[in-house]
């Protein structure tokens, strides 16, 4: 009876048999992926903003300056200019080289221009553009007429001349060298020498052959055939005052020297 006791304690005093492990035994398990989500989509980008510059509208060609015929040539004047919002032009000034005779115009010229303002998301703003003024011989300006006037003397046409003394100055040889005024034209005829030596209130003193014919008064000047010298007048008889004529309007001078004028 003891001994089958003592065996019973035996076997339960023996350990169970090992079992195999798996070989990640020990090791955390990794944490499942969560579930994706919905992502919202992305904002478009902003349209960027459209900006068109000024431009021009309408524009007339400049006045030619006043220069001689033989300095006369194209000429390009670069000029920077603003436009505001409602397409008037301000504040023109020249960026190219200097021109005198040219800047100021170009500059007038660009303000009867009209202009198309600059836009900003389809908005009028102001803006700065540079434009080019160009000058030509000869354009004519908006609106002007051209007119020719002939002036003649129908009733008594030159005669030939008479003498050597008798010659025509053309406006060829006039315009060869500036004059002040109507009166300096005299000094282009040979013998004769022109002063105004009482100042610009007095006509010019006009001197012939070495003679002094004061204001006139030993001269018979006519312009188109009207006669210039006065009967009577308190600086002499025949006192003739050239200072309405304009140099620039003379087409020629007819001089005829001598005691007489045989028409």
């Amino acid at each position: 009876m003891i001994r089958r006791s003592y065996l019973m304690v035996l076997l339960l005093a023996l350990p169970r048999p090992l079992r195999a492990q798996p070989a990640d035994a020990g090791v955390p398990d990794a944490p499942l992926p969560a579930a994706p989500s919905e992502v919202a989509p992305a904002a478009p980008p902003p349209s960027p903003s459209t900006e068109a510059p000024p431009r021009i509208k309408q524009q007339a060609p400049p006045v030619y300056p006043d220069v001689p015929k033989a300095e006369q040539k194209p000429v390009d004047v670069v000029v920077h200019v603003e436009v505001d919002a409602g397409g008037s032009p301000v504040n023109p000034r020249v960026i190219s080289a200097a021109n005198p005779p040219f800047d100021d115009l170009a500059t007038t010229s660009v303000l009867d221009w009209t202009f198309e303002p600059a836009r900003k998301d389809g908005q009028p703003v102001a803006g700065e553009l540079e434009v080019t003024v160009h000058f030509v011989p000869g354009a004519a300006p908006p609106g002007a007429r051209t007119e020719v006037i002939e002036v003649s003397d129908r009733f008594r046409p030159p005669p030939p001349p008479r003498a050597v003394s008798d010659f025509v100055i053309d406006k060829h040889l006039l315009e060869a060298a500036p004059h002040q005024s109507a009166g300096d034209l005299l000094s282009t005829a040979p013998g004769m020498y022109v002063a105004r030596v009482e100042g610009e209130a007095v006509a010019h003193e006009i001197f012939l052959r070495g003679f002094d014919a004061e204001h006139g008064q030993d001269i018979a000047i006519s312009a188109g055939g009207i006669p210039v010298n006065l009967p009577s007048h308190l600086h002499g008889q025949g006192y003739a005052d050239l200072g309405f004529l304009i140099p620039e309007v003379i087409d020629e001078v007819r001089v005829t020297e001598g005691v007489y004028d045989p028409r």
